[in-house]
């Protein structure tokens, strides 16, 4: 299907959501907390919301100059249509790659042309950096970035001035997660955000009274595609906690190579703890919901987390959380939903929070933590934030019209 052009009589302002992950049938889990938040702004009707996503293969020679013409393919997910924007084409790679900008111009100015944004959100700086540059540089359109992915500066870009200071030097607003990751933001290119949250869904995630069936610890961790999440440290770790709790085991959720994979199944073994580790493998956030109400905390050990959307997650749910200092969660856990620890790294002290825990949890509230999670990080708190920056911004635009 291609996208038509957009109706521009008495339209309200169009934004364009540059988004570099999206999900999709494939895979509903990749950049969820995308979708979530232009959802939530798409229930304000002071705008037209539109997502804008690359592709990630190459496109035909025919689908390709369509889009040059302005006929772009779409996507549909839950309702939502998502614009297709092509990077590579067998055309662009066999005969034109010399003038692969020309090209790129000429596709920006078909696509904005048949949209007539008023504003560009980018969800992540560099996924989308050289295009909103040239649109901005081009017809003055303004731009926004809200940044959420860690590390920050992202050490494998190859060019960190062109696709993360520039932009945020030149976009109208830069919106960080966290207090952590704005102060990241702030050292690096000398800019100051706004910190406005991500979007927790309360209709995915929330508190429900659990009956255990089982008598032993359920401890849940997710993110394992990467060490520095932590997994490989909590393995570490946990034959020495199972000796003090014997019937605790361990829940392990999403994805991962099979390289990773083969990686902490030789550190299971190693640790001989087979029957206390279990791969619950990608899940839906229902399916992730109720996991969540069956366990009785939820540890993260990661080396460093922009915001820890997960953990809030969890707390949405009841779920007491185990963290290391690590970043965004020192914006919402605090002793009456969890627990905080160095994050030095050492055994000590990652062993040390997991046998504090237990002893804990008979002081936790359960339903408490539910409530004060829903009520901090509400949907409609955050959506009032976002409205605010887009009318500021629009305020004080002038966009030179796109032909």
């Amino acid at each position: 299907m291609f996208l038509p052009k957009q109706n521009r009589k008495d339209a309200l302002p169009v934004i364009l959501h540059f988004v570099t992950w999206y999900p999709s049938k494939a895979n509903e889990v990749e950049g969820i907390f995308t979708r979530r938040h232009i959802d939530a702004f798409a229930e304000n009707d002071s705008f037209t919301h539109i997502v804008v996503r690359k592709t990630e293969q190459e496109v035909s020679v025919y689908t390709y100059l369509k889009c040059l013409l302005g006929f772009f393919p779409t996507e549909v997910y839950k309702n939502r249509r998502i614009v297709v924007f092509p990077v590579k084409s067998i055309l662009f790679r066999r005969f034109f790659w010399r003038f692969s900008h020309v090209f790129k111009a000429q596709m920006l100015r078909s696509l904005c042309y048949k949209l007539n944004p008023s504003l560009l959100h980018l969800h992540v700086v560099y996924g989308f950096a050289e295009e909103a540059m040239f649109l901005n540089d081009q017809y003055h359109l303004p731009f926004i970035v809200s940044e959420h992915m860690a590390p920050f500066p992202f050490d494998w870009l190859w060019d960190k001035e062109m696709q993360v200071v520039r932009p945020m030097r030149s976009a109208s607003a830069v919106i960080a997660v966290s207090k952590a990751q704005a102060e990241q933001i702030r050292e690096y290119t000398g800019i100051h955000p706004a910190i406005i949250p991500n979007v927790v869904e309360a209709a995915e995630f929330f508190y429900t009274p659990f009956e255990k069936q089982v008598s032993g610890l359920e401890i849940v961790l997710v993110g394992i595609y990467d060490s520095r999440k932590g997994a490989d440290y909590v393995i570490s770790v946990f034959s020495d906690f199972i000796q003090q709790y014997p019937g605790a085991r361990l829940h392990f959720a999403g994805e991962a190579t099979t390289e990773r994979m083969t990686e902490l199944e030789r550190q299971i073994e190693e640790a001989g703890l087979q029957n206390q580790v279990i791969f619950h493998g990608k899940l839906t956030p229902g399916e992730l919901c109720r996991l969540y109400q069956q366990c009785d905390f939820y540890v993260c050990a990661s080396v460093w987390e922009s915001f820890g959307l997960t953990m809030l997650e969890a707390l949405f749910t009841g779920l007491p959380v185990l963290s290391t200092d690590c970043g965004g969660v020192l914006d919402f856990i605090t002793e009456k939903n969890g627990l905080l620890i160095s994050n030095d790294r050492r055994k000590e002290t990652l062993l040390e929070g997991l046998l504090q825990m237990p002893d804990r949890l008979a002081y936790f509230d359960r339903a408490a933590i539910a409530a004060a999670a829903k009520e901090q990080f509400a949907k409609e708190k955050i959506k009032e934030q976002y409205n605010a920056v887009y009318h500021r911004v629009l305020s004080s635009a002038q966009t030179t019209t796109i032909k």
